[in-house]
């Protein structure tokens, strides 16, 4: 006699041995975190649990060639959309589909998709709709699992193709999209006759919020950008219409005078169209001091009329001569949010006693005002070519100095060459930078194998490498990650035995495909540990 037994899902995961297989096959954390929500057993079960997985981590890139069909003709040619093919690049067709089969996780570096766009062809009908309708196919933005990225990067296109991406935004869709970075050209883009085209830019990205420009900015461009003025309404225009719209500007500009131009035309049209605008400075401090030195007359009173717009700093210092200066002009930005220095070998703090000595120097400020400042990153560049206990005692002095400015709303710290960390540095740096909660480290070396326990709050740690030291109890993210390989994808192999002390804490972990781990516990934390991830490369 037969008898029908129905038998649930929660109780086949009840048997251990049934409840690994089954884990075993789920592909991804996504798709175990959405089991785990299920009911509070099944969360109990996968919580418990050691699950290791396989993760594809890559550079998404659309690669596109634009080329004239008729090969006899050279040079810059102006053409009808006819006469132009568009080509796919030789490695983002392979890259796409690995990435859509494989079976596992599967993460693009920054959730960014990268547009590059190469060739020498100028378009003459830019009225010409199916031509940029068929463009924007070609770029293949809604196939598989680019559906989930939220960054459209088309900085990396030629110059001569800035008009052609102007003119694809205008027919771009995607659901999740939230910024897109494109370079300074595409807003000189000749837009005479194309208003019915670019009047509702934006149009089909639902969800953007900001738009980025990346450039290196030089006063002879100035004149191209003020004669396309139109251009910048039409974009600014179509901005507006999102929620809490942001205009960045993230540039290298050649002189003071051309940080001033742009930033004055730049804030007129945030005003008139009510967009929040962003600066983000690169190796543009020190301000000029004096009436003799070039582009003073666009110092430090000029400057302060966009302080409260400047969010990010990224500058070199070769010595306290000029970090003086540097942290004077970084004292007035009270909205700054991201600080990252790269520090020449040099003792900061005893130049400055010798500067107050010669009455060079006044009292250097500190940044302890800056209640919006989340980050900073060091890199101390040189100091390996110096005598190894004079590079020690320069990397504490400077360590310990440049803490002591910041304030204690910084929560992510990243250190790049470092030397023999101890405890006694480690507990000063938390006294000063108490809420870190997320450390990334490069190119540092450990004393002392408990000095990272001095940061209280801490709940991700970042290495570049792998190192054999404790993992304070606070953490629940590790990540050991290869960095940027520059022999021909060549990776290191990282230490077993230290790899499997890691494991023992952690009961969740990922291998890449280029050998990073990464360790965590909680489950139900994925998304955050997934951001983390995405954003963790330079």
């Amino acid at each position: 006699m037969e008898s029908n037994m129905d038998v649930s899902f929660l109780e086949l995961m009840d048997d251990k041995l049934l409840r690994k297989n089954i884990l075993k096959w789920i592909p991804t954390f996504k798709d175990l975190q959405n089991l785990a929500k299920t009911c509070r057993t099944m969360n109990l079960y996968i919580k418990n649990d050691i699950v290791r997985k396989e993760m594809f981590w890559y550079r998404d890139e659309e690669c596109m060639n634009l080329t004239c069909k008729d090969r006899s003709i050279n040079g810059i040619q102006t053409l009808n959309a006819d006469n132009i093919n568009i080509l796919p690049g030789i490695n983002g067709p392979v890259v796409s589909r690995i990435a859509n089969n494989f079976n596992g996780e599967v993460v693009a570096s920054s959730n960014c998709i990268f547009v590059k766009m190469d060739g020498h062809v100028s378009y003459l009908k830019r009225e010409d709709n199916e031509f940029f309708k068929v463009l924007v196919q070609k770029m293949n933005l809604n196939y598989g699992i680019r559906n989930n990225a939220t960054i459209l990067d088309f900085t990396g296109a030629d110059p001569y193709c800035a008009y052609f991406i102007l003119y694809a935004l205008c027919y771009l869709e995607h659901e999740n999209i939230r910024k897109i970075k494109i370079q300074i050209r595409t807003l000189m883009s000749d837009c005479s006759g194309s208003d019915n085209i670019l009047c509702d830019i934006f149009k089909g990205l639902p969800n953007l919020c900001e738009l980025v420009v990346f450039d290196n900015i030089n006063l002879s461009r100035y004149d191209e950008i003020i004669e396309e003025k139109q251009v910048l309404n039409h974009v600014f225009r179509g901005l507006s219409k999102k929620v809490n719209p942001t205009f960045v500007l993230t540039n290298v500009y050649d002189t003071y005078e051309t940080f001033d131009l742009y930033s004055k035309l730049f804030l007129g049209f945030a005003d008139k169209y009510n967009v929040r605008i962003k600066f983000n400075l690169i190796s543009l401090l020190p301000l000029p001091r004096s009436a003799k030195e070039p582009d003073s007359i666009y110092s430090q009173t000029n400057f302060l009329k966009v302080k409260n717009c400047v969010t990010s700093i990224t500058n070199n210092i070769p010595n306290s001569r000029v970090f003086s200066k540097v942290i004077n002009d970084v004292w007035h930005f009270e909205n700054l949010e991201m600080i990252i220095l790269s520090l020449r070998f040099s003792d900061i703090k005893k130049g400055l006693q010798r500067m107050n000595k010669l009455g060079c120097n006044n009292n250097t400020p500190s940044l302890k005002h800056c209640k919006y400042l989340k980050r900073v990153g060091l890199h101390f560049e040189g100091y390996q070519k110096k005598r190894h206990d004079l590079c020690v005692s320069t990397f504490y002095n400077n360590l310990i100095f440049l803490a002591s400015l910041m304030p204690s709303s910084v929560k992510r710290f990243d250190l790049t060459c470092g030397f023999e960390l101890t405890s006694d540095i480690t507990r000063i740096i938390s006294g000063y930078m108490p809420n870190i909660k997320l450390l990334l480290t490069c190119n540092v070396s450990y004393k002392d194998s408990d000095c990272l326990c001095a940061f209280k709050n801490l709940e991700a740690l970042i290495f570049y490498d792998c190192h054999n030291i404790d993992i304070p109890e606070t953490v629940e993210f590790l990540a050991i990650l290869q960095g940027v390989s520059k022999n021909n994808n060549t990776y290191r192999v990282f230490d077993g035995e230290i790899l499997n002390n890691y494991a023992k804490k952690f009961r969740k972990s990922l291998r890449t495909t280029r050998g990073d781990y990464i360790f965590f516990n909680d489950i139900m934390k994925w998304d955050k540990y997934r951001r983390i991830i995405t954003w963790s490369y330079y």
